[in-house]
């Protein structure tokens, strides 16, 4: 009976110990903060946009933990800005901003960084508009010292997501690019609701490790006794 009992505490503290993976959201440190205009040429017109890993990363260079905006030209001119807001509310995060076709569309890009890459299981972007155009959204981050992008696009009330494993991969850099660009409309507003997670795998808590630890001591005292 006694050794059914350890046995059983034994399994109950070991499987305690392994927890589940935990959510981070990685825009909290970014909503309801100012945002900058950094100039990039992503190309001259929606023809010839070029957005990739490479061309984002360079944008974003040594930019600070934020929330960016620029033309598709490239344009500096402060007349017609992006002027995007990222809100947190309790549903959740929502990006708005205007959309310039004169300047061939809306760069907005969001820098974020995690401070523990180590246990990362996964990266996961989503955004929905709700209001005006369709366009597309980038994810770009750095596996092995290359930065790499997945993109997928969106249109009205539709959710775009992208999800990245990193299970058998790990980051290389602990920044991360979140990107939406529009090329379409008019000096209309975009609103859509946004989300940036990372999901880590969990050291035990100390409850539950040392529940675990008890049960061992238990089963090691039983050896003894025996």
């Amino acid at each position: 009976m006694k050794t059914t009992f350890i046995t059983a505490a034994l399994c109950l503290g070991l499987a305690a110990s392994a927890s589940a993976d935990t959510t981070l959201d990685l825009l909290e440190t970014v909503a309801d903060t100012s945002t900058v205009q950094v100039a990039y040429t992503f190309g001259t017109s929606t023809d010839n946009i070029i957005i990739s890993a490479s061309t984002i990363a360079a944008w974003l260079d040594g930019q600070s933990d934020g929330l960016y905006w620029t033309f598709v030209n490239g344009s500096t001119s402060a007349d017609n800005p992006v002027s995007p807001t990222l809100s947190s509310g309790e549903s959740g995060y929502t990006l708005s901003f205007w959309n310039r076709k004169n300047y061939n569309g809306s760069v907005v890009g969001i820098a974020t960084t995690i401070e523990d890459t180590s246990s990362l299981t996964s990266l996961d972007f989503s955004y929905t508009e709700s209001v005006n155009e369709a366009g597309t959204i980038y994810l770009v981050y750095q596996t092995g010292g290359t930065w790499t992008m997945e993109s997928t696009g969106f249109t009205v009330g539709n959710e775009a997501t992208i999800s990245i494993d990193l299970s058998e991969t790990s980051l290389s850099s602990s920044t991360v690019y979140a990107v939406v660009v529009t090329t379409t409309g008019g000096g209309s507003k975009e609103t859509g609701t946004i989300s940036l997670t990372a999901a880590s795998g969990a050291v035990p808590e100390p409850a539950t490790a040392t529940l675990g630890l008890l049960a061992l001591g238990a089963l090691a005292l039983r050896r003894r006794r025996a």
